[in-house]
């Protein structure tokens, strides 16, 4: 299956449609059970998840799940063995909470941390701890065309994860999908419902999205027509790409998360779908950091 938990909510009040806050420990609990009998093999957490990585090690036996968590933010312009020393040891810290010895991934939180004078202590490190079986692969996450050609031309990562969704196409329309799984990177596409932006209903959203409000409508039209629900397009839309390993979802409630799993399982038939259509290139709708 490629659907792969994320955890974000687990820790923090995330996501633009977010009502319900933090998931409780109890609803946390029965989602990790339903993840395993329901053939979800990865998690995906972070340290900056608040206490994301706390809660889930309390929460299931993770070694039944392969976990891809991310190192601590640095955000300098200038790195040395210091800051490889306080990743290495902050990632110890990681597996303490998780109740692990080792992961799936590790990952670079911020591209720009990579990419800064002496990003390669970091990478270094990395490469380290994976010689070391604390990590089966290394990679990182990024937010742009441009960092996926950056990282790439510098470093030799074995996994990355992508914001990927209806609206923001990107990497698909840039060819860095392409390459990705032509160099045989594992790719994780986060952000499939860009933070909950596409499953609000067309007429509750804020001023800030007038622009899209249109083409946001046009997405729930269709999800009517078929007789089926933003979600389940949402999810399609990654589904089928056979560029794209793992699709990171996270969930508010135990009810969103069967109803994830719901819409992955069914498959709509005879029906092929226009995605382009729909994609969005204005940066300041499809890139959740510029909203205000």
């Amino acid at each position: 299956m490629k659907l792969s938990l994320g955890s974000a909510q687990f820790g923090t009040n995330y996501g633009i449609s977010n009502s319900n806050g933090v998931v409780t420990n109890s609803e946390i609990q029965r989602i990790l059970e339903l993840a395993n009998v329901s053939g979800i093999s990865s998690i995906d957490t972070a340290v900056s998840y608040g206490n994301s990585e706390e809660t889930l090690g309390l929460c299931g036996d993770l070694s039944q799940f392969d976990i891809v968590t991310k190192s601590i933010q640095f955000k300098k312009k200038i790195l040395t063995k210091t800051d490889a020393d306080e990743l290495e040891l902050e990632f110890n810290k990681s597996l303490s909470r998780l109740k692990l010895d080792s992961v799936y991934g590790l990952m670079i939180h911020l591209p720009s941390d990579l990419l800064a004078q002496g990003g390669e202590w970091l990478f270094e490190r990395l490469c380290y701890l994976r010689s070391q079986n604390k990590t089966k692969k290394i990679g990182v996450s990024i937010y742009s065309p441009l960092d996926v050609d950056q990282v790439l031309s510098k470093f030799d990562i074995d996994l990355i994860q992508v914001p990927l969704n209806i609206f923001d196409q990107r990497l698909i329309q840039g060819g860095q999908l392409t390459k990705l799984k032509t160099l045989g990177v594992e790719v994780h596409a986060r952000s499939i419902f860009l933070q909950g932006l596409l499953l609000m209903d067309t007429k509750s959203l804020p001023v800030y999205f007038d622009t899209i409000k249109s083409k946001h409508a046009k997405l729930h039209q269709l999800a009517m027509e078929l007789e089926t629900t933003p979600v389940k397009l949402c999810v399609d839309f990654l589904k089928n790409s056979v560029e794209i390993d793992k699709i990171v979802c996270g969930v508010s409630s135990f009810q969103e998360f069967q109803e994830l799993l719901n819409c992955y399982a069914s498959d709509i038939k005879g029906v092929e779908i226009d995605f382009e259509a729909l994609s969005v290139s204005d940066l300041d709708i499809i890139d959740p950091s510029r909203w205000v």
